[in-house]
């Protein structure tokens, strides 16, 4: 009896052993059988592997680079451009740092009237003014023509406001009344709205006149040479307009600013659209 169970466990022992290494076997040659299936049967493979990466770079090399605005116009046609629209950026941006958002129309309106809602409203309408009125006309730009006559328009009615503010200032001797306030709101709130689409505009003549690989450089220099020259005046100019009392020096400082967004609107005339 002993020896029948020895004897049967060791033939269960061998069996399995056996069991074990077909099991082994089998997987061996099956991995055998996948590695000469993908090698033997497929001897392509790795061309074809190599192929989208050769018709890739074949593509790259005939296909032609995408066309830009280089041809469109004459090298002296696009040096004129990029000088006047350096100009005037250079013009915007000297009449633009004299209405400081900060510091100068919050001292103006508080000449006028201390309301705290009023010079609250100030931030809505600017952002009201810039926002809406681009999206309401982004589709009469779009069809436009000539985009850079939208450029000289919207810039020069950016001053009419503040000539506007500067000659009321001279008709009421300085001593404008305290609901002139909506009036001026109404006038800056017309100034925001056709600055939005000034913004709309000098992005797009940019983008049609002025090569991609010039945009930067023109729009660092005109930010240098504008900056410069804005501080210059303000330091020479502001120093001796805030000197006298009340409302006189607004007289002065929207004067200047109205006129040099006038004559920036006037010089984009200047820019020559095919």
């Amino acid at each position: 009896m002993l020896r029948t169970s020895i004897k049967v466990r060791q033939d269960f022992g061998s069996s399995k052993f056996v069991c074990r290494s077909k099991i082994q076997n089998f997987l061996h040659l099956d991995s055998h059988c996948i590695d000469y299936r993908s090698e033997a049967h497929c001897p392509d493979r790795s061309r074809e592997q190599k192929i989208p990466v050769a018709s890739l770079q074949s593509h790259q090399s005939t296909s032609p680079l995408p066309a830009s605005n280089e041809g469109s116009a004459p090298e002296p046609v696009r040096r004129w451009n990029i000088a006047a629209l350096l100009i005037h950026q250079v013009l915007f941006r000297i009449a633009w740092i004299f209405k400081t958002e900060s510091v100068i129309m919050p001292a103006f309106l508080d000449t006028v009237s201390e309301s705290g809602f009023i010079r609250g409203a100030l931030p809505l309408l600017n952002r009201t003014g810039q926002s809406v009125a681009p999206l309401l006309m982004s589709d009469r730009l779009a069809s436009a023509p000539r985009k850079a006559v939208w450029l000289s328009r919207t810039t020069f009615l950016m001053g009419t406001p503040f000539l506007f503010l500067s000659f009321s200032i001279w008709c009421a001797d300085a001593l404008l009344p305290e609901w002139f306030a909506f009036i001026f709101l109404i006038a800056y709130a017309t100034f925001f709205c056709l600055h939005g689409v000034n913004e709309m505009a000098a992005s797009t003549v940019l983008g049609k006149l002025v090569e991609p690989t010039v945009r930067g450089r023109l729009q660092a220099a005109a930010s240098t040479l504008g900056t410069s020259f804005a501080i210059t005046l303000a330091l020479l100019l502001l120093s001796r307009w805030l000197m006298a009392p009340g409302q006189h020096p607004f007289e002065w400082i929207f004067l200047f600013v109205g006129s040099a967004m006038m004559i920036a609107g006037v010089w984009a005339r200047a820019l020559r659209e095919p």
